[in-house]
Formats: structure tokens, C-alpha cells, sequence
């Protein structure tokens, strides 16, 4: 009696270990593969981005510009544009710059070289409020 109620002990895990196991194995099985036999993966939407050819890269143009102020609102960077334009007395503008989810505040000139920017942001630095002003470069 106490081996048969051992064998039974050690017959019903084991027995239902193998019930499962087949049974996950096939739910598995149904999810990831077709009628063919074939693992299939998510679904990928079409590649719908354009990638410049190599010799387009050789078009692209480098410009400089000086860069005054970084602001999280519209309202702010406009405020301090506005400022600016009556202390330096010169052309400012006010762009969103996605890449660091920001509202820019650059002077409107562009620059040929880093040297020419260079020079009006040493200029500009004379006055304590600007001497955070940088040189951004752009490449279009």
C-alpha cells in the first residue's frame, strides 16, 4: 500500500507537468507561427523615411550663428529678444530647436565661417548680460 501510494505521489506531478508543458508549447507554437510553419514577427510599418544620397552630402551647407538664449516658454525667449534687440541693436530671432526642446534666441545674421561669428560674439560678450552667448553651428 505505501509503495503504490508513493508511485501515485510521484506519478500525479509528473504527470501533470507534462499536461502543461505541451499544452504552453502548443499555445506558443499557435501565436508564432503561420499555416507554413514560418515564425512570424510583430508587425513593421513601411519604412516611409528618405535618406540622403551620398552625393548629396557633398551640397549640404555650413553656416554659423551666435546663439544668446535658451528658453523653455515662448513667452520668455520673446521677452528676452526683446531685450536684446534694444541693447545689442541688432537682429534677433526667436526659433523652436526640437532637438533640445527649446525656444532659441540667436542673432538673425548667419556666418560663412566660425571666425566671422566669432567676432561679433566676442563683441557681444562686452556686455555682462551676454557673456553666455555661443557659436551654433548649422549644416542644411
Amino acid at each position: 500500500m505505501l509503495n503504490k501510494k508513493l508511485l501515485l505521489i510521484l506519478f500525479l506531478p509528473l504527470l501533470h507537468f507534462i499536461a502543461c508543458s505541451s499544452s504552453i508549447e502548443q499555445t506558443r507554437d499557435e501565436e508564432t507561427t503561420d499555416d507554413k510553419g514560418v515564425y512570424i514577427f510583430d508587425q513593421v510599418p513601411e519604412d516611409t523615411s528618405t535618406i540622403t544620397p551620398k552625393e548629396n552630402y557633398n551640397n549640404l551647407q555650413k553656416y554659423y550663428l551666435v546663439q544668446i538664449g535658451a528658453f523653455t516658454t515662448k513667452d520668455r525667449a520673446e521677452n528676452f529678444a526683446e531685450e536684446s534687440r534694444n541693447a545689442l541693436a541688432k537682429e534677433i530671432q526667436v526659433t523652436y530647436n526640437i532637438d533640445v526642446n527649446l525656444f532659441v534666441v540667436q542673432l538673425k545674421d548667419n556666418f560663412k565661417t566660425k571666425d566671422e561669428a566669432e567676432q561679433v560674439r566676442n563683441g557681444i560678450w562686452s556686455n555682462d548680460k551676454y557673456k553666455d552667448a555661443w557659436i551654433v553651428t548649422v549644416t542644411k
